[in-house]
């Protein structure tokens, strides 16, 4: 039999066990009401195994057994917390907080719950709530209900961005650009928003326009993105504002050389070249300047670094620099290696015979041997003599 609605089971009527035995005196009983020969009554849900036994006079007894089964098929009925829509600005501990579903059944039943929450960190978005009641049998009924977090004062272009001014005139090249140096930035107003996360950046592009006015022209992109409201799938982004500035830089301030000067150094024992280091630094409101030197002794003559091994000798490096306004600067520089190690000479005896008017030609290659120098070849080396001073 099928169960009650309102009960975990069923009134059954069964039909009153009898014997076919001929002697008088029979008793029947049931071991579920112990009501004879008479069984009916509530049965739960699911089988109930009836045994009667009936015993006569003489202390025989015999029995049989009835199955009763109560079929519990009501669903338990679930009722969720209504959907709500709540400010992003709503403070909740638990998931409690949003309401919890009523359920009833006949039987015993227990709820089943689970939650998909899909907020960003701003708080924008749903949270999903799925609940089931389920009883014994796998009886199932389900309810969800789903809280909405709103925006009820979004950050926007209008009401919470001040752009800076389009175009900003600078009159010396020596002067920032930085937005801080010069000024110039958006101001935002997230006190009578809710529920953002701004940022703002900007890039620039700079052009170069050679002696004329402006000489370079910056071209600056502002961007300001709230996350909270960010879709870069939409075109344009959904919470993403830009806007351009011009800022013109007038400039006709020559860079300046800085960093070298005349140097002179001495050569060593060893070797008669000498490392020099030379780098020059350029002072401009440009920081591309470019800086270029002419030393035939440099690792690279497209900067402003000169350094390498200068010979024995003087040499006269300049350097050049230009600025994207085409204003430009040189300096020439001298470097000089002195020599300050005298040559080494290896004398010798030296004999000649007189001729007949009594004089002999000596020549200082005469007298000397072997002869080395650390810088110059023993054959441009100049040899003289004095036969009084012996130095």
């Amino acid at each position: 039999v099928d169960a009650d609605p309102d009960t975990c089971g069923a009134i059954v009527t069964l039909a009153a066990a009898f014997a076919t035995e001929c002697s008088a005196g029979v008793v029947i009983t049931n071991d579920y009401n112990n009501g004879g020969a008479n069984a009916s009554g509530f049965f739960p849900s699911g089988p109930t195994v009836v045994t009667f036994t009936a015993t006569d006079d003489c202390g025989q007894t015999t029995t049989c057994m009835t199955e009763v089964t109560v079929i519990e098929d009501v669903v338990p009925q679930i009722t969720c917390p209504a959907d709500m829509t709540v400010d992003c600005e709503f403070v909740w501990q638990t998931l409690s907080d949003f309401g919890e579903p009523v359920a009833m059944d006949n039987c015993m039943f227990e709820i089943l719950a689970d939650s998909v929450i899909d907020l960003n960190l701003c708080q924008l978005g749903e949270i999903t709530r799925t609940f089931i009641a389920v009883d014994g049998s796998n009886n199932a009924d389900t309810c969800s209900q789903v809280i909405t977090f709103e925006n009820p004062v979004p950050f926007n272009e209008m009401d919470h961005i001040t752009w800076p001014m389009d175009t900003i005139e600078i009159d010396t090249c020596a002067m920032s650009t930085h937005p801080d140096t010069i000024g110039s930035r958006p101001m935002i107003d997230t006190i009578s928003s809710t529920c953002d996360l701004v940022t703002v950046t900007w890039t620039d592009q700079s052009m170069s326009f050679c002696m004329s006015s402006p000489c370079l022209q910056i071209e600056r992109t502002w961007v300001i993105t709230d996350s909270c409201q960010f879709d870069p799938t939409i075109a344009p982004p959904a919470g993403q504002w830009t806007f351009t500035q011009i800022i013109n830089v007038n400039d006709f301030d020559p860079p300046v050389i800085s960093g070298v000067g005349d140097t002179t150094v001495v050569t060593d024992s060893m070797n008669c070249d000498r490392f020099v280091e030379l780098v020059a630094t350029v002072m401009d409101c440009d920081p591309n300047a470019t800086i270029t030197n002419n030393s035939p002794y440099a690792a690279n003559n497209n900067s402003g670094d000169a350094s390498g091994e200068y010979p024995f000798d003087t040499t006269f490096v300049t350097f050049y620099v230009e600025d994207a306004c085409c204003n430009v600067d040189s300096l020439t520089i001298t470097v000089v290696v002195i020599d300050t190690i005298a040559p080494e000479a290896m004398c010798m005896k030296s004999v000649k015979p007189m001729n007949d008017s009594l004089s002999v030609p000596f020549y200082p290659w005469d007298m000397v041997g072997a002869l080395s120098d650390n810088c110059t070849d023993s054959a441009d080396i100049t040899l003289s003599f004095d036969p009084v001073d012996p130095n």
